[in-house]
């Protein structure tokens, strides 16, 4: 398959770069197993029960076999004279395949269910770039993740409960600790039946988020009133533009704005509230 041909691909640029640090020298099958590249490759599960050696067959167009001149039947392995593969080489080949595998990128979704499918499609995009499994909070740091993740609710909706939503591409497993690792199962994505599911919460849980917002933005402002500050101040033009002004007399008893400290918090509240209730 082209996951598997992917895989394949970045192992032969590990062993490629594990044997180039031989400086021309043929590296034996055993040192190239330890090294610290090919290694960290050959963890997938792909590769458990593969031999390296039938792995470094698979690309004699690379590599050449030689006897290791240590073991009876051992073998250490060279680059080819004349191969010579840059990081660029590789980049071309992954761009081929990821092309030919994921999903495309919907640039401009439109409704809340486009939207949730193309978060759900940068998702698989970003576990594909950084070799099909991490740990959850790294994938929430992806850029492509997070633009999609801020269209259908942003940090109000937990990134545990978005990709659970989509079983068929994603496997999480609980680490324990609130720490969970994400793997890409599938890039397949034609079957959208649970996307108005999707948009249907997350539409309401967005909307519900907004209605507290806006319940506490509005805390203590009152109905066309200023805000208490302001007013306590007594600075000129706290009323507002369009609210009740008081007449000359209101402050009563010849008090001003500024108000003297033989009229307390007291009167002031009463004096508000007597304006408050005049201008609704």
């Amino acid at each position: 398959s082209d996951g598997e041909r992917t895989k394949a691909m970045r192992l032969c640029h590990a062993m490629y770069e594990a044997v180039e640090e031989g400086k021309g020298r043929s590296v034996t099958i055993s040192n190239l197993g330890a090294h610290f590249k090919v290694q960290k490759v050959k963890k997938d599960p792909f590769f458990a029960s593969q031999r390296l050696l039938d792995l470094v067959q698979r690309h004699l167009d690379v590599f050449d076999l030689v006897p290791d001149g240590v073991t009876s039947g051992g073998w250490a392995i060279k680059i080819k004279t004349g191969v010579r593969l840059t990081d660029q080489d590789f980049v071309m080949a992954a761009g081929e395949i990821e092309s030919s595998i994921l999903p495309a990128r919907i640039e401009e979704p439109g409704d809340f269910e486009e939207k949730c499918q193309a978060f759900r499609i940068e998702c698989i995009h970003a576990l594909f770039k950084r070799g099909s499994k991490v740990q959850l909070n790294e994938l929430g740091q992806d850029p492509h993740v997070t633009k999609r993740r801020a269209a259908i609710g942003g940090a109000s909706r937990k990134l545990l409960d978005l990709v659970n939503h989509f079983p068929q591409n994603f496997s999480l497993e609980d680490q324990g600790h609130g720490n969970f690792t994400i793997e890409l199962v599938s890039t397949e994505v034609t079957d959208t039946s649970m996307l108005p599911g999707v948009a249907a919460q997350a539409q309401a849980e967005t909307a519900g988020q907004r209605k507290f917002e806006g319940k506490g933005k509005g805390k203590g402002k009152g109905k066309g009133g200023p805000q208490m500050s302001p007013m306590m101040k007594g600075g000129p033009g706290w009323w507002g533009a369009g609210a009740y002004a008081p007449g000359p007399d209101w402050y009563g008893g010849g008090h001003g704005p500024a108000w003297d400290d033989e009229w307390g918090m007291e009167d002031a509240m009463n004096a508000f509230m007597t304006w408050y209730m005049a201008g609704k």
